[in-house]
């Protein structure tokens, strides 16, 4: 199945993967719950002292009180200059510190080098599957637990699938509604997770010392019978200027992504005083310094890369920061804007909106600020204390709304499954499905010509995995 050109997205993206291949795969009916309403209408969260309750979102999602959400903040940071830094890159990421050749394009990136993707099939494609009716498998080399094509301090490392987001939400600049650059393409954010000789996880030298993105063909448009390709292009910063650029890593989880326009946003982490909330990249700026040793070796063998163009720093008081764990872009009837996890802050079930520009106006695809350049949030929630089958809280690693309703997974404690849930803010009605993919990510939405889609990925060794599943098979009465 390939996407109507000529759809239109008014809806969500977070953090985490996907896409891909027509399998012809059917859903399982019987995998399907049927909605029921657990309240006549959306229940207001209670407070005590200006602090969430304790349980307040047990199996009971809620909307935050009014004023409460303005209490998240983000200012853009404005004590670097990160346009001069980017200049330097591109003016010196060629052979011998040149001016770098060729300008990005999908053509390029996608070409030699890149990666093959599989079919979505088993054993990649876990029997857990079964809602989800195509997709891609990552490659052999992606699928590894302990190397990958990228290298940390001289020795393989491996990268997990972490968000996604597709060039639906960018809005297809190019005159397509789905398109960017004139292909649909999905951008799949990925984290250091542990060093060849590692034990994995924050306790690993390498965890999340590289991050990068893979863009994906969700259908190959090339006249030639090879399947579309990935590539993963390294996220940097280039930290010196004057002709002598120097890469480092900007260390982020990406457990969320977020592309509009022609800004790709991800969620920061929250490391000592570091408090930074959004980190910007552009995909105007994608850098091609494959004829470049000195650089590539900086990047980690990488031949592409994004380097940071702004960051939104989180400035709000106490518990009200913005480390972020999910994100997605919602296109809902009140405008545009970002979706962000709370993550590790206050119950980690919170989830907050800010707002955005439209991406044709003159202040272009960024945040709305105030007249200091400060964005608060518009809007809060707290999705129900999700809870896994051994009666364990679980963090929803994946986000999305559309038209009011969220959608977030949670992972089955053995990490056999996961649950899908959905809550429709307006009614009150709380949704849930079995039979997800497990180890899922982040989750992304996808409004096309044939009904509306999430796209989601897969993060466990042997079977990561870009998956699409359509709304109306998982919730055929809706939510």
């Amino acid at each position: 199945m390939r996407l109507a050109a000529e759809s239109r997205l008014y809806a969500v993206a977070v953090g985490v993967l996907g896409l891909a291949l027509a399998t012809g795969a059917t859903f399982a009916p019987s995998a399907v719950a049927a909605p029921h309403a657990r309240a006549a209408g959306a229940a207001v969260c209670a407070y005590a002292s200006g602090t969430p309750s304790p349980g307040q979102a047990t199996n009971a999602p809620c909307v935050e009180p009014a004023g409460e959400a303005g209490k998240w903040k983000l200012r853009k940071d404005t004590s670097v200059d990160y346009a001069a830094e980017v200049a330097d890159l591109e003016a010196h990421a060629g052979a011998g510190d040149t001016p770098q050749a060729p300008a990005p394009s999908w053509s390029g990136i996608l070409g030699t080098g890149s990666q093959y993707r599989l079919p979505y099939t088993s054993p990649c494609r876990s029997a857990s599957a079964s809602l989800t009716s195509q997709g891609f498998c990552f490659s052999a080399t992606d699928q590894s637990a302990s190397t990958g094509p990228l290298t940390w301090n001289g020795e393989g490392v491996e990268l997990r699938p972490q968000g996604q987001t597709t060039s639906a939400d960018a809005a297809g600049l190019d005159g397509a509604d789905d398109m960017y650059w004139g292909r649909q393409i999905v951008a799949t954010g990925w984290s250091a997770y542990k060093g060849a000789n590692g034990s994995g996880g924050s306790g690993d030298p390498a965890y999340n010392q590289i991050s990068a993105l893979t863009f994906a063909e969700w259908q190959g448009t090339r006249s030639d019978s090879e399947d579309p390709r990935y590539r993963k292009v390294v996220l940097t910063e280039n930290t010196a200027t004057g002709g002598a650029s120097q890469l480092t890593d900007p260390v982020l989880h990406l457990g969320g992504i977020a592309w509009y326009g022609h800004y790709l946003y991800a969620t920061d982490v929250h490391t000592g005083s570091s408090l930074h909330g959004v980190t910007v990249f552009d995909l105007d700026h994608i850098v091609y310094i494959g004829a470049n040793s000195r650089l590539v070796a900086a990047a980690h063998g990488a031949h592409y890369v994004m380097p940071v163009v702004a960051r939104w720093i989180s400035t709000g008081t106490g518990s009200y920061y913005v480390p972020g764990g999910s994100m997605s872009l919602d296109r809902g009837p009140t405008g545009p804007s970002l979706l962000i996890g709370a993550g590790s802050a206050r119950p980690a079930t919170e989830v907050m909106r800010f707002a955005l520009h439209t991406a044709d106006s003159a202040a272009g695809p960024t945040l709305v600020t105030d007249s200091g350049g400060t964005a608060s949030a518009v809007a809060a929630y707290q999705l129900n204390n999700p809870v896994n089958d051994q009666g364990t809280p679980e963090v929803p690693s994946g986000v999305v709304s559309n038209n009011g309703v969220f959608y977030y997974h949670i992972e089955n404690a053995h990490g056999t499954s996961s649950r899908l849930d959905a809550w429709n803010s307006t009614t009150g009605a709380h949704c849930s499905v079995t039979k997800w993919p497990k180890a899922s990510e982040g989750l992304s939405f996808w409004h096309a010509a044939d009904g509306d889609h999430l796209f989601g990925a897969t993060a466990n060794a042997g079977t990561r995995t870009a998956y699409d599943a359509q709304l109306t098979t998982v919730f055929p009465g809706g939510c």
